[in-house]
C-alpha cells in the first residue's frame, strides 16, 4: 500500500461513527436531508462528478500499486497527469472515431423501432395471437420507444458538455485532495465534529460498497458485451457497433440489463431476419444469462452484494422512479449501503444458510451410504 493511500486511510479512520446522543443524530440527519434537498435540482450532475472522481481516484491507486510492484514511485501530481491524459485521450478517440458511428447506427435502430410491425410479428408465431392482442396497441408503444431513442441521441451534446465539466471538476478535487483533507482535520476539532464523523462513517461505507458492486458489474458487462459482439458478428447482425455499446451500457444494470437488451435486439432481429432471428437472439440472451448467473456472479459477487433476483428488480423499479436513469446504475449499491448502515447482516445469514445446506447434503449422502451398506449385509 502506498504512503499516500495509507495516510488517507489513517485520516478517514479517525473514529468515523454516528453520534451517540439523540440530539446529535437528529442534527446529523437534518444536515444530510438539507444537503440532499439543495443538490436535488443538479443531482444527475452531482452523481456524475462523484462517479468520475471515484473512477479516476481508483485508477491512480491502481497505478501506484503497479509502480510499487516494480519499486518505482512518482509524484502524486504526475500520477494524476498520466491517468487523466490517458482518460482524456481515450475520450477524444471515442468522440472522433466511435461516437459518430454509434450516433449514425443509433438513428437506424430508432428507425427500426418506428417501423416495427407487431401484428406481422404475431402472425409469424401464430395467427391466432393477432386477435388475442387486438386491443393492445403495441405498435404505438414500440414507436414511442424509438422516439425516446431519437430524443436521447439529441441530448448527446448536453451530456457531452456535462461530462467534460465533470472531468475538470473531478481533476480539481483530486489535485487538491490533501487541502480538502486538511479542512476535514480542522472540522474534526470543531463544534461540528460529530457531523463530520458521520460523513466519514457513511461515506466510507458507501464508497466501499459502490466500488465493490460497480467493479464487479463492469467486469460482467464487458464479458457480456464481448460474447454478444462475437455472436452477433457471426450472425451478420447490422449496427454491430451501436448494439455492442448498448449491451455494455445496459450490462451495467444488475440482472435486468440482460433482459432489457432483449427488446431492441428482438426488434432488430425480426426486422432483418424474421422470427428465426428472434429465436437466435433468445438463445444468445439465455447463454449470456447462464454465463452471468452461474459463472461470473458466483466468482465475482461477494455474499454481501449477491441479492435475490426478485429483490434486485424491485430495487431497480423504485430507484428508477426516484432517481431516473442513474437509479438503474446506483440503486443496488445504495440498497446494499443501507443494509450495511442499518446493520442488516444479510451476508452472515446467507453464509449460514449455505453452510447448513451443505451440511444437510453431506448428512443425506452419509445416510444413503449407510442404507446401502445395511442392504448388502
Amino acid at each position: 500500500m502506498s504512503e499516500r493511500e495509507t495516510t488517507f486511510k489513517e485520516d478517514v479512520a479517525e473514529k468515523p461513527q454516528l453520534p451517540g446522543d439523540t440530539r446529535g443524530r437528529v442534527i446529523t440527519f437534518a444536515v444530510f436531508a438539507l444537503i440532499l434537498v439543495l443538490i436535488w435540482s443538479v443531482f444527475d450532475f452531482a452523481i456524475l462528478i462523484f462517479v468520475l472522481t471515484f473512477v479516476f481516484h481508483s485508477l491512480v491507486l491502481l497505478l501506484e500499486k503497479g509502480l510499487a510492484k516494480i519499486k518505482a514511485k512518482l509524484p502524486y501530481q504526475l500520477e494524476l497527469l498520466i491517468v487523466y491524459a490517458v482518460g482524456i485521450g481515450l475520450v477524444i478517440w471515442l468522440t472522433i472515431y466511435f461516437i459518430p458511428v454509434v450516433y449514425k447506427e443509433g438513428r437506424n435502430i430508432a428507425a427500426a423501432f418506428a417501423s416495427f410491425d407487431f401484428e406481422k410479428f404475431l402472425k409469424s408465431i401464430d395467427p391466432r395471437l393477432v386477435s388475442l392482442a387486438g386491443n393492445i396497441n403495441i405498435d404505438q408503444a414500440i414507436e414511442s420507444i424509438g422516439q425516446v431513442l431519437l430524443n436521447s441521441l439529441g441530448t448527446a451534446g448536453r451530456v457531452g458538455f456535462n461530462f467534460v465539466v465533470g472531468i475538470v471538476i473531478s481533476a480539481l478535487l483530486l489535485i487538491e485532495k490533501r487541502k480538502i483533507q486538511m479542512i476535514g482535520k480542522s472540522a474534526m476539532k470543531s463544534r461540528i465534529a460529530f457531523i463530520y464523523r458521520s460523513f466519514l462513517y457513511f461515506g466510507g461505507i458507501f464508497c466501499e460498497v459502490f466500488g465493490n458492486v460497480m467493479r464487479v458489474q463492469v467486469i460482467i458487462s464487458l464479458v457480456n458485451c464481448a460474447i454478444s459482439t462475437v455472436a452477433l458478428s457471426i450472425l451478420h447482425f447490422p449496427y454491430i457497433v451501436a448494439i455492442s455499446f448498448m449491451i455494455f451500457i445496459l450490462g451495467l444494470i444488475p440482472v435486468a440489463g440482460v433482459v432489457i437488451s432483449l427488446i431492441p435486439l428482438s426488434v432488430i432481429a425480426f426486422s432483418e431476419r424474421g422470427i428465426v432471428g428472434v429465436v437466435e437472439v433468445l438463445i444468445l440472451v439465455i447463454v449470456i444469462h447462464f454465463v452471468e448467473a452461474y459463472i461470473l456472479n458466483p466468482k465475482l459477487m461477494s455474499q454481501r452484494t449477491s441479492l435475490p433476483v426478485s429483490v434486485v428488480f424491485v430495487i431497480l423499479i423504485v430507484s428508477e422512479m426516484y432517481l431516473g436513469m442513474w437509479g438503474l446504475l446506483i440503486g443496488v449499491p445504495v440498497f446494499v449501503f443501507l443494509l450495511s448502515v442499518l446493520e442488516v447482516d444479510y451476508a452472515t445469514a446467507l453464509h449460514d444458510e449455505q453452510e447448513l445446506g451443505k451440511q444437510k447434503k453431506i448428512e443425506r449422502k452419509r445416510a444413503f451410504k449407510k442404507k446401502l451398506r445395511e442392504r448388502h449385509k
